[in-house]
C-alpha cells in the first residue's frame, strides 16, 4: 500500500509540472541580414514554423554599423494571422532576449522582418545585423 501511494504522488507531481510549464524547449536559429539603401533588410527571407504555442524572442548580437537601433517584427505567412507590432532594439538590448511575438499558436509559419530608420547613419558599406531567433 505504501509503494502505491508513493507512486501516485510521484505521478501527480510529474503531471502537474507538465501542466504548469508554459514552454516546451525552444528552437533557436541564427538570424542575419544586410540592410539596403532604403533601410529594409535583404537576404533574409527564411520562414520558420512553430511546433508548439508560446513567445518568439530575438537576441541581437551585432547591430548594423552606425545605427542606434534596429526595428524588428514577426510576419506570419498566413494572411489570417495577426502581424505583430514593430519592436525597437537598441544598443542597450545587445545580447539580451527581447520578446517580439507573443502567444504564437502551434503550427504558425512566420518570418522575421527588420528595418532601420535612418540609413544616413551608417558608417560602413554593407551594414548587417546578426542575432538569434528562438521560437516554440
Amino acid at each position: 500500500m505504501k509503494t502505491n501511494e508513493i507512486f501516485q504522488t510521484i505521478l501527480l507531481l510529474v503531471i502537474f509540472s507538465c501542466l504548469i510549464s508554459p514552454y516546451v524547449d525552444a528552437i533557436c536559429d541564427p538570424a542575419e541580414g544586410t540592410v539596403n539603401n532604403d533601410g529594409k533588410v535583404t537576404d533574409y527571407f527564411t520562414s520558420r514554423t512553430t511546433s508548439s504555442s508560446g513567445d518568439i524572442t530575438f537576441r541581437l548580437i551585432e547591430m548594423p554599423c552606425g545605427t542606434p537601433y534596429l526595428k524588428l517584427h514577426v510576419v506570419p505567412k498566413s494572411e489570417d494571422l495577426t502581424v505583430f507590432d514593430w519592436y525597437t532594439i537598441t544598443d542597450a538590448n545587445l545580447n539580451r532576449d527581447v520578446v517580439i511575438g507573443t502567444n504564437v499558436l502551434a503550427g504558425s509559419t512566420f518570418r522575421l522582418q527588420a528595418q532601420v530608420q535612418d540609413v544616413n547613419d551608417f558608417t560602413c558599406y554593407e551594414p548587417t545585423f546578426r542575432g538569434q531567433i528562438c521560437y516554440p
